[in-house]
């Protein structure tokens, strides 16, 4: 036997040549896991996509809800202007007509 020959047919194993054809089950296998893998974080990020959606608009709710009580605060605080501007005005006139009877405020 030669050096170059070979102990071992080489035609009989299967997988021996390098061809289109051949099969490797490892690297069937790997790329279905890859692909599984794949799935699996395309999943992932349609449902983080879903979240960050829903976040989205419950945030924009409470921005509304926030604009909205900025609003009645506004309004409040209008009404207790006006509320002080009338006491201020009826101590006003208490005190002249006090002062026409001689009296003086307590407070």
């Amino acid at each position: 036997m030669s050096s170059q020959e070979s102990s071992y047919p080489i035609t009989n194993k299967p997988g021996a040549t390098a061809g289109p054809d051949t099969f490797d089950p490892d690297l069937s296998h790997r790329t279905k896991a890859q692909e599984s893998g794949l799935i699996t974080i395309k999943d992932a990020l349609v449902s983080l996509d879903k979240v960050i959606r829903e976040l989205f608009f419950e945030r924009c709710r409470i921005r509304a809800h926030i604009f909205k009580q900025r609003a009645v605060l506004d309004d409040q605080l209008d009404l207790l202007e006006e509320t002080d501007l009338r006491i201020d005005n009826l101590q006003l006139i208490w005190d002249n007509m006090a002062a026409k009877l001689g009296l003086r405020r307590n407070n």
